[in-house]
């Protein structure tokens, strides 16, 4: 960059540059393959289930009461997702 004139639209292009350079949102995402991706998060619900269900059997003596409706049609949806 420079003030002379000559160098004018060489300093306005610098200019602009810098301008969209600013806008740049850098966003950092882990290179995942989309099906290793669900599994992971597959196994994640079934082991907060789990938990769920380890806790209800503590505070109820029938196993029948395991799954609240939005559980059981969250994990529905995600064995759907997988075609089983």
């Amino acid at each position: 960059m420079s003030p002379a004139s000559a160098n004018y639209d060489e300093t306005l292009s610098t200019l602009r540059y810098a301008e969209r350079a600013k806008s740049i949102v850098c966003e950092a995402r882990i290179n995942e393959d989309p099906n290793k991706k669900l599994i992971r998060e597959l196994k994640e619900e079934i082991h907060r289930l789990q938990s769920v269900i380890a806790s209800q059997n503590t505070q109820i003596s029938s196993p029948r009461h395991g799954l609240k409706s939005i559980e059981k049609k969250s994990c529905s949806e995600n064995f759907r997702k997988i075609g089983l």
